[in-house]
């Protein structure tokens, strides 16, 4: 009978330690579901500023979009990561030593309109030397989290942070382990998950494409002579290039994956205050994502693509800052040699041939300016960019020229400068297109010059010879030939090179605790494969497919090799626009062009057969005169000077090479 007293007395024990231990853990898990309701009223407050600037996808006239496949596969390669923070001996209550925090899960889900990640971390505790009697549990806890978007710096990409808005032990805390509890109320008291979290960061592909446009010309051109020889023609423009930049760097997360925007100006405010309570700023929170949640739904894009939108406004501002400049290039040659043109304007039996040859100077004959004028560009979707350039050239060519006289005197030359100028207009047209090639593929842009004909006179300044019986006023040389074309450098916009990005986002400690962060893999790799592109009214819309892998490299852009290897890819398959020169020079005297298929030579040829022609007599007595002057005007008769006149006249009026009668 004594007995079942005692054993009242014990199971009255018993339930009162139940129910103080039971308290005590619901007690504790009340501490651990607590939210970081101000770092997430900042995410809240950052997504109402952004649809504030704008409100659809539209308004945003340079955008990305990442499904929340990307998404996770990114997340994934933060699993296993371990978080370690040293404490100090607090008199006795908490022993020297290390919570050691372990990545076990991060799950990126899908909610109404949002995209959440779930995280579980396991923690223990190191003590520095010996042990402490709860040094050996462990607690693995769940976390509701939020991403909060911060935005990118010209060094660094976009990311997306973890904050913790709700966690809770889930595994070793059960109703007698107290040494569990203990960790946990530990754990939670000293914000370990808080920081551990916080420095989980996902990076996100930046948008920001910068491009350059050289405004660049280099010739270094061989031309032959129709007749015999050639020169080697020089022409070097080294302009402005011509810069740019596309840039998104607002991150926005909806329930379908991640928009980066640009375009639009956005004004960031505080958010506003929060209420004091905690359940009454839960409450509020819950109310303001709520509204969220409709605004959202105008972002929410379908399918597993990456989804570009450039506007072609940067390409057009950069355009403009050319438009209305001149640029002179220098023309120059080397190595000239040969016999630029000749031609015959009298090819008789009886008086020879009579006619003029040009050959140049010296190696060096050519100088001159070509000027470059670059009109306001425009944009179509077939054609792409154009911007039209009007060329103006002059030219000045030192050469030689010698007369022939046929059977008269035998021929008279000298040394003169002829001058002229010309001008033209080249349209530059840049299309945009998907290009595949061994090292890769890319989005480029390929400039293209058409293919137009110009022609020049360039003349002698004033009549060259005015000896004796022979005058020849002005002579010169009509030049005729293709410019433009060729092949152009294309320039990449998006291409398909490795870039890496740190991984995480270690955040200064100001607790005064040594932490560490040690990732399975410090950085992320990250490769774009570009699989369209259309030119529209406005823009560009790209399509592509992201590839994410964990990397050891450090973070940086793609090695200066593989970006060279790329480009002479590109540049090797890019197609050449045909222009060759078809370069036509012929002789002219006096504005009349002397060559094989001219009017004058064709009339002469004509009346040749007609029978119009000096006599032998004629050609006899010129020659004659030409050694014996005095005696053959004595004696010449009268029908040769009738005849030599007529001559004279009939040459002169049609060619410009006048061969006047002595008598």
């Amino acid at each position: 009978m004594r007995l079942r007293p005692l054993a009242s007395l014990l199971a009255f024990l018993l339930i009162l330690s139940c129910v103080a231990i039971a308290s005590w853990r619901s007690s504790l898990r009340s501490v651990a579901e607590y939210a970081a309701l101000d770092e997430e009223a900042k995410a809240i407050g950052y997504t109402q500023d952004i649809l504030q600037a704008g409100a659809q996808p539209a308004a945003w006239d340079t955008r990305l979009f990442l499904p929340a496949g990307s998404l996770r596969d990114a997340a994934g390669l933060l699993v296993g990561t371990e978080f370690s923070s040293q404490m100090a001996d607090r008199d006795g209550a908490l022993p020297a030593g290390t919570f050691v925090a372990r990545l076990d899960s991060l799950n990126v889900e899908t909610e109404a309109s949002r995209l959440r990640p779930h995280l579980e971390i396991t923690v223990r505790f190191r003590p520095a030397g010996g042990s402490t009697w709860w040094s050996d549990a462990a607690v693995r806890f769940a976390v509701d989290a939020e991403f909060l978007p911060t935005i990118g710096t010209d060094d660094t990409s976009a990311v997306l942070k973890i904050v913790p808005a709700r966690l809770a032990p889930v595994t070793g805390l059960h109703l007698f382990d107290v040494t569990a509890g203990k960790l946990a109320s530990e754990v939670l008291s000293h914000t370990v998950i808080e920081r551990f979290a916080q420095q989980l960061a996902i990076p996100l592909p930046p948008l920001k494409t910068d491009f350059k446009l050289p405004v660049h010309l280099a010739v270094d051109q061989h031309l032959a002579f129709p007749v015999q020889g050639g020169y080697q023609l020089h022409a070097k423009l080294g302009g402005p290039d011509v810069n740019g930049s596309f840039e998104a760097p607002y991150p926005l997360v909806t329930a379908s994956g991640v928009w980066l925007l640009g375009g639009a100006k956005v004004t960031f405010r505080n958010p506003d205050p929060l209420p004091v309570d905690r359940a009454a700023a839960r409450s509020a929170i819950d109310l303001k994502r709520d509204q969220l949640e409709a605004s959202l739904d105008a972002f929410n894009a379908a399918g597993d693509d990456v989804e570009v939108r450039l506007p072609v406004r940067p390409l057009l501002d950069a355009a403009r800052t050319i438009s209305g400049r001149q640029f002179d290039i220098p023309i120059s040659t080397t190595g000239a040699n040969g016999v630029i043109a000749e031609g015959n304007v009298l090819k008789d039996d009886f008086l020879g041939n009579v006619g003029v040859k040009v050959t140049p100077q010296h190696a060096e004959f050519v100088s001159g300016t070509l000027s470059a004028n670059f009109a306001q560009p425009s944009w179509s979707p077939d054609k792409g960019l154009t911007v039209s350039v009007g060329l103006q050239a002059a030219v000045r060519a030192a050469v030689h020229y010698h007369l022939s006289t046929g059977k008269i005197g035998g021929g008279v030359g000298g040394d003169t400068t002829i001058e002229g100028s010309t001008s033209g207009t080249l349209s530059s047209q840049i299309a945009v297109s998907r290009q595949e090639t061994p090292k890769g593929a890319a989005i480029i842009m390929q400039p293209k010059l058409s293919c137009v004909r110009i022609a020049a006179d360039i003349y002698s300044q004033a009549a060259l010879l005015n000896v004796g019986w022979v005058k020849v006023g002005r002579i010169g040389v009509r030049m005729k030939r293709n410019v433009g074309g060729g092949r152009q450098a294309p320039v990449p916009l998006i291409d398909g090179l490795s870039r890496v990005y740190a991984l995480g986002a270690p955040q200064p400690n100001a607790t005064g605790k040594r932490e560490d962060l040690r990732l399975p893999q410090p950085a992320v790799e990250i490769r774009w494969s570009p699989t369209s592109v259309v030119m529209e009214n406005d823009g560009l819309r790209i399509r592509a497919r992201l590839s994410i892998s964990g990397s050891d490299a450090q973070p940086g852009g793609p090695l200066d090799s593989d970006r060279s290897a790329l480009a002479d890819a590109l540049h090797e398959q890019s197609k050449e626009s045909p222009c060759a020169p078809e370069q036509e020079l012929a002789l002219l005297v006096d504005n009349a062009e002397i060559g094989p298929h001219n009017d004058i030579v064709k009339f002469l040829d004509d009346s040749v057969k007609a029978g119009i022609r000096v006599g032998q007599q004629t050609v006899d007595q010129i020659n004659k005169l030409r050694e014996k002057p005095i005696d053959t005007i004595k004696e010449a008769p009268g029908n040769i000077a009738r005849e030599a006149e007529k001559a004279g006249r009939w040459l002169g009026d049609r060619t410009g090479i006048h061969i006047r009668s002595p008598w």
